[in-house]
């Protein structure tokens, strides 16, 4: 312990003690009889030494008024000491005159301190001025231990008057070796009762406790500084180097508590703050658990059995908060405190400490270090606040001061932790213990609320990971952007939950619905699908919206573009955009400008040739159809061009020779209805369907797409599907005696497509006669067929078998069973029924033959005729 000078009252007191103190003047020896006063006179005398004490002795001439008293006292006391034994009264005797050596001095006083025990009513106080001497820092280790067991007996007399409880105290509780530090303590404890009878001193005890409470901690401090930089070299020896003086130091946070807890009304404010102030420091320096428990349990016997004083009223609340916070072991004993609190008479005032932090925060980010710590204490007490009922005694918190909080909160900081404590405050609001909506804000405007947690969303993760991605993040110490987002999500889930289930409760769907738009690039699809459904069925996206222009860019660039969403959002999105595009065209030049709808559709067509959803690129085609049909002949050009680079981009991605493309027919190949599979095949099968309703109505448009389609049925190098469904139509294709063109259902094939085992039945009796008959091909005759023969007999099975082998070059067989791309009859072969009635505004002509010379076979040309379609 520091070495410090003895406060002023107790040098006053202390006499040497080797000389006696001498009566006052002019007052005659005591006799035996006056040796212990009356019962009136000791009642007097205490209460004459209880007042002495509250206050240091102003003058010299007040310490004499307090010693003469205890001078009489000693007088009148001394015949008594004949009444001990030889040997106790040898061994007083030694003490009191210094002689003898150490070994002697402390056998007399054992000797002594076992008479006292023995002999309680023996008077005392000789035997402490005699015995004092011992615990000198000066003396030896032995004799300071035998001094101060010697003391710690005497102070257990009962019969002790306030005057010498007083001397007690002074004398035990005076800078002495550090060393000896726990048995000083014993010492105090003792004359005290564990802190149950402060008579004497009251006043006196919670300024000596808050010293040595801060001495103590410094001790420790540095013992457990020595103790880590011996650590390498014997870690045993630095774990003893600091167990006495963490042992010195809870032994003492015990007798604090004990004091607290039963003498807490003679405490004054000043002494308190500083015991508090005390308290505080350690709990914000110490990083040991045990110091914070210690601390704590301190702290909660003055809010329960005395007062906090109103100087260190909001230092306490907040440590016990970031306690509560950033300790989770501890979060239930720092709760206790601050409940305790909170249920007081105090608790509005420290509900207004905790928003008033929030309030008050800088708006230009600089909060960092103690402030975000003690931000976050705040919002975590307010966060489990806010679960509470003030049935229960807990106070209310004001929800336009909290908001206040929040919004400075997340201005103050750019910390990620902070602002995921925001967002699990307001996730809070949004669920309850029940699973409702908190009372606060139930007839509250939610609109600045979910402005914060917009703001905070800004920490999340770019886009909204769902699984065990964002749990991973979430539980990642150096990651607070991943708690950010699960706590987002959680927000997120609640809100899609309140917007969607239509209930009694008022819900502002529209708030709701302007924080996903605020957040769209975090919104999972089912959010999203929440927002294009609200848009739907407000008509967000239409003219008569005040924010349609900006809600349809919403649709088209993030919701209908993003590829990473379903396609169920995707498809959501498309319909939104189609409702919209109905509203423009039904006002059409009301619009007041004439570029919306083709804008509009160069947005849907953006990147339109990367497209690999086969389920949007085909409601996308069958919207583009239905709005080629009526548009202008520019804007016709425009969608049938953009098409088309999806079919040229198929064809640039897989430049593959016919042959190769050009589907066998394996025997019990199954064949059914086809759905297009590739990009192609989808914009074909568009064409075709917007060919068919030009036919009857636009003439440029109808030829445009004919020669479109007639190019991808001949292209080598198009996809399969895409040339079948193209050929499927210009094989239906037919001229009356007019050559007026029209077109029809059945191609009356099904002879031919028989022989090519490309109907049902026909494949069925080509299965039966291949199980019925033993498989006779071997590797060897199968290596002798080296040409097709160019006259096939296709009622012959063993001529089939040479035609359609079932064995690749490599002699390997296919693991996946073929399926075939086309059969009749085709019920799906166009994909709208044709009219019977023939095109009144296209006619087909003969356009005259034409050279057609074979690659490698130049000296062998022939004559083609090239059809068209003409207008009539």
């Amino acid at each position: 312990m520091n070495n410090e000078i003895p406060p002023e009252s107790y040098q006053q007191v202390h006499h040497h003690p080797d000389k006696p103190m001498s009566p006052s003047p002019g007052d005659a020896p005591s006799s035996p009889d006056l040796t212990r006063p009356s019962g009136l006179a000791s009642v007097f005398k205490g209460l004459a030494g209880a007042k002495l004490t509250k206050s240091p002795p102003p003058s010299l001439k007040s310490a004499s008024s307090i010693l003469s008293p205890l001078a009489d006292h000693v007088n009148a006391t001394r015949t008594n000491l004949a009444g001990l034994s030889p040997n106790h009264m040898e061994s007083f005797e030694l003490l009191k005159n210094g002689n003898g050596n150490v070994a002697e001095r402390i056998a007399a006083a054992n000797s002594l301190r076992y008479a006292v025990a023995e002999y309680p009513m023996n008077p005392v106080l000789e035997i402490w001025y005699a015995a004092k001497c011992m615990i000198d820092a000066t003396k030896t280790e032995t004799e300071r231990i035998a001094g101060w067991e010697l003391l710690s007996e005497c102070v257990k007399h009962k019969s002790s008057t306030d005057l010498e409880r007083q001397e007690y105290f002074l004398t035990i509780t005076a800078p002495a070796n550090p060393q000896d530090f726990h048995l000083q303590l014993a010492a105090v404890v003792d004359l005290t009762n564990h802190g149950r009878d402060l008579s004497g001193f009251d006043y006196q005890v919670i300024g000596v406790l808050q010293r040595w409470l801060r001495e103590a901690y410094q001790a420790v401090k540095a013992a457990r500084r020595l103790a880590s930089r011996d650590a390498k070299k014997n870690a045993g020896k630095a774990k003893v180097s600091a167990a006495g003086e963490e042992k010195n130091l809870h032994q003492l946070f015990t007798f604090i508590g004990d004091v607290i807890k039963f003498s807490s009304n003679v405490a004054d404010e000043t002494a308190m703050s500083g015991l508090m102030d005390t308290l505080v420091t350690i709990c914000l320096s110490t990083t040991i658990e045990d110091d914070l428990r210690a601390s704590i349990n301190v702290i909660d016997a003055i809010v329960t059995f005395g007062a906090l004083p109103a100087a260190s009223f909001k230092g306490c609340v907040l440590v016990l908060g970031s306690i509560f916070c950033l300790v989770p072991s501890l979060s239930k004993t720092a709760w206790h405190t601050i409940s305790i609190l909170l249920k007081s008479h105090n608790g509005p005032a420290a509900v207004r400490v905790l928003v008033d932090l929030l309030r008050h925060l800088p708006a230009d980010g600089s909060s960092k270090g103690k402030d975000t710590r003690d931000i976050r204490g705040v919002l975590a007490v307010l966060e489990k606040l806010l679960t509470k009922s003030t049935e229960k005694g807990y106070p209310p918190v004001p929800f336009a001061l909290l908001l206040d909080g929040l919004v400075a909160t997340v201005h103050s900081t750019d910390s990620g932790r902070v602002h995921c404590a925001v967002l699990k405050l307001i996730n809070s609001l949004f669920r309850d213990g029940d699973g409702k909506i908190h009372n606060l804000i139930v007839e509250e405007d939610w609109s600045t609320l979910l402005f914060i947690a917009a703001e905070c969303s800004k920490k999340a993760p770019p886009g909204i990971v769902i699984g065990s991605e964002m749990i991973a993040l979430a539980n990642e110490p150096d990651r607070p952007d991943g708690a950010i987002g699960v706590e987002l999500l959680k927000l997120i889930m609640r809100l899609e939950e309140l917007a969607s289930h239509r209930s009694g409760d008022f819900v502002p769907r529209q708030i709701i619905i302007k924080f996903f738009t605020d957040i769209h690039a975090r919104l999972p699809d089912s959010a999203a699908r929440v927002v294009l459904t609200y848009f739907q069925e407000f008509r967000c996206c239409s003219p008569s919206d005040l924010q349609w222009e900006e809600n349809l860019s919403l649709v088209l660039k993030e919701f209908y573009a993003n590829r990473s969403r379903s396609s169920e959002t995707r498809l959501l999105s498309l319909q939104a955009v189609t409702e919209s595009y109905d509203m423009m065209d039904l006002i059409g030049e009301g619009l007041g400008d004439d570029d919306c709808v083709p804008n509009l559709i160069k947005d849907l067509l953006n990147n339109i040739a990367d497209e690999t959803n086969l389920l949007v690129l085909e409601s996308v085609v069958a919207f583009m159809v239905s709005v080629a049909v009526s548009s202008d002949s520019e804007l016709f050009n425009y969608i049938t061009d953009t098409l088309r680079t999806i079919v040229v981009n198929d064809r640039l991605l897989s430049p593959v020779a016919s042959s190769a493309s050009r589907p066998t027919t394996p025997v019990g190949g199954e064949a059914g209805p086809q759905r297009s599979y590739t990009a192609s095949g989808v914009v074909t099968r568009g064409y075709v369907k917007l060919f068919m309703r030009c036919m009857n109505l636009d003439g440029a448009k109808s030829i445009k797409l004919y020669d479109t389609l007639v190019n991808i049925a001949k292209t080598n190098h198009c996809k399969t599907d895409a040339r079948l469904t193209a050929m499927k139509l210009l094989f239906r294709l037919r001229a009356d005696w007019a050559n007026r063109v029209f077109l029809i259902n059945d191609t009356e094939s099904e002879g031919l497509a028989a022989t090519l085992l490309h109907t049902a039945s026909s494949r069925a009796r080509k299965q039966a006669e291949d199980a019925s008959q033993p498989a006779r091909a071997t590797r060897a005759e199968q290596g002798a067929v080296s040409r097709t023969t160019r006259g096939i007999s296709f009622s012959s099975s063993g001529t089939q078998d040479r035609a359609f082998p079932v064995r690749s070059a490599s002699g390997a067989k296919s693991s996946y069973p073929y399926k075939q791309l086309w059969a009749l009859p085709d019920p799906e072969a166009l994909p709208e029924s044709p009219t019977a009635i023939a095109s009144p505004i296209l006619a087909s002509h003969v356009e005259g033959p034409v050279s057609d010379t074979k690659e490698g076979s130049e000296l062998f040309p022939r004559e083609a005729i090239q059809y068209g379609l003409v207008f009539i």
